[in-house]
């Protein structure tokens, strides 16, 4: 694993892609289909690359290459949810109020198992950290 790193840019220095008047994507990272780069300079998110979204405020439905709904239930992802994406090439997010989420993506070539907020890599670990977590250990 590598050491994380801080880095701080101003508002004005993010860019802004407004796509309609109902859609601005800020780009932090990676660059949108419309060419936008963001300031931190780093790659794509790749196929293989452990991915999920974490929706920050108002509601967004995640929806597949084809435009199918992710995931079964077609309800939409509400703020504080954390929706733990699949293999695929591509994904585009609807959202029918105001909304913002966070794209979060990194190789780490591990799997990933969600249970509840936390993420982790296997369910015996989610396991524990619930343990943890209702016996107050976590800050430990």
């Amino acid at each position: 694993m590598t050491e994380p790193k801080y880095q701080e840019f101003s508002k004005q220095e993010i860019p802004v892609e407004i796509r309609d008047e109902n859609c601005s994507i800020v780009v932090i990272a990676g660059e949108t289909k419309q060419g936008t780069k963001g300031v931190i300079n780093n790659d794509l998110v790749a196929e293989d690359f452990n991915a999920f979204v974490y929706v920050v405020d108002g509601e967004i439905s995640i929806l597949e290459h084809e435009n199918k709904v992710f995931y079964d239930n077609k309800k939409p992802f509400k703020k504080g949810e954390l929706i733990v994406l699949g293999k695929g090439s591509a994904m585009g997010v609807y959202a029918q109020q105001a909304s913002q989420f966070l794209l979060i993506a990194k190789p780490i070539n591990e799997p990933m198992v969600r249970g509840g907020f936390f993420v982790m890599n296997t369910k015996q670990e989610i396991q524990q950290t619930f343990d943890d977590y209702w016996r107050g250990r976590l800050a430990e």
